[in-house]
């Protein structure tokens, strides 16, 4: 068996945990800044994007996390993915 140090795959039951916390870690980045300008806004805005995206890379992609949901390490794959302009 392989040690990953603590790490496992993500599932299904765990996104929610982890679009919090992608939401709280990104807040005040300037992209997610200059997409919401709105400081109460951001916070639920960031949650659906990062929930929309960790589904995708569920299924797509490679998505680790730890036993408490303290971190997330999240892969996409090249060329196999296209973002819509929404």
């Amino acid at each position: 068996m392989i040690d990953h140090g603590g790490m496992r795959r993500a599932t299904a039951e765990d996104l929610p945990a982890l679009a919090e916390s992608l939401a709280r870690a990104f807040y005040d980045d300037p992209v997610a800044i200059w997409s919401c300008k709105h400081d109460r806004l951001r916070p639920k805005m960031l949650e659906r994007f990062h929930s929309t995206r960790l589904r995708h890379l569920l299924e797509r992609g490679e998505l680790w996390t730890d036993q408490d949901l303290r971190c997330a390490a999240l892969w996409a794959p090249p060329k196999q993915w296209r973002e819509t302009p929404r």
